[in-house]
């Protein structure tokens, strides 16, 4: 269980991802209830929240106002307008979650304060999320400590320069689409060979869970444990062959390439 927050954190903006992170820390406990406050522009967002304990707030500037640490979870499109509507931010730490809204664009926004940037995914709902903090040796500790509490609670934290976010985006930001994108196919193949597609899926998915366990345990590269696996020969290294041959390598590189193209194009 990770160490409880003891000061007051907020959130602005309850979508997809901030509700993994809300979720993951109020399940682990790292932020008690009564110590969160949260604002989304649709009460229907916040409701599940509510019955737990959390504070609504009305408005961007109360949740500010009544908080220390305060989570910026809103799109990066509508970033700039949101920094209108914080009334005093001086004082006060932001940890923004929008890509490609840089520190230099967020404190212009927010005059005296601290802020934060990171990439997180949202497999941290299962504990296996993968962060990405970005170095800010000018926050003080008590706030890079406390962004490294809310986002390890659910996985793990990697720190970095800024300039490394523009291309993690397309490493752990975005990447949980390309392993289920994967794993359908896997799945739509046993299928289309009259296995039962529930269990296909499960199959495939649980494959890629315990390859990614062994990849962690770090005693292999990636490399070797391809070689492990595919016996010369064998079926797994046909298989492996056919990929290259169409073009795995090409088509996986040209995602990721345009993944950081558009992670830059949205950049300010």
């Amino acid at each position: 269980m990770s160490t409880a927050l003891t000061m007051r954190v907020g959130c602005i903006g309850v979508g997809h991802m901030a509700s993994a992170i809300l979720s993951t820390i109020l399940e682990t406990r790292t932020i008690e209830p009564s110590r969160l406050t949260i604002f989304d522009p649709l009460p229907a967002q916040m409701t599940a929240y509510a019955r737990q304990g959390v504070c609504i707030a009305g408005s961007p500037a109360e949740v500010v106002a009544s908080s220390e640490l305060i989570l910026l979870a809103v799109k990066p499109q509508i970033m700039g307008e949101v920094l209108t509507q914080l009334g005093n931010p001086a004082g006060k730490c932001f940890i923004s979650i929008a890509a490609g809204i840089t520190t230099d664009f967020l404190r212009a926004g927010l005059p005296g304060a601290h802020v934060i940037r990171v990439m997180p995914n949202a497999t941290l709902t299962v504990g296996c999320g993968a962060t990405a903090i970005a170095e800010a040796p000018d926050v003080p500790s008590l706030y890079r400590e406390a962004a490294r509490t809310i986002f390890s609670c659910g996985g793990i934290v990697e720190e970095m320069s800024e300039d490394k976010l523009v291309s993690v985006v397309a490493v752990n930001g975005s990447s949980p689409a390309y392993f289920y994108q994967i794993v359908s196919q896997l799945a739509s193949y046993g299928a289309s060979q009259g296995i039962d597609p529930a269990a296909a899926l499960r199959l495939a998915a649980k494959t890629m869970e315990g390859a990614a366990r062994v990849l962690l345990q770090g005693e292999k590269s990636p490399a070797e444990l391809v070689r492990m696996v595919a016996t010369p020969g064998g079926t797994t290294q046909a298989a492996m062959d056919a990929m290259l041959d169409n073009g795995l390598e090409e088509a996986v590189t040209a995602g990721l390439e345009a993944c950081t193209r558009r992670t830059a194009e949205l950049s300010r």
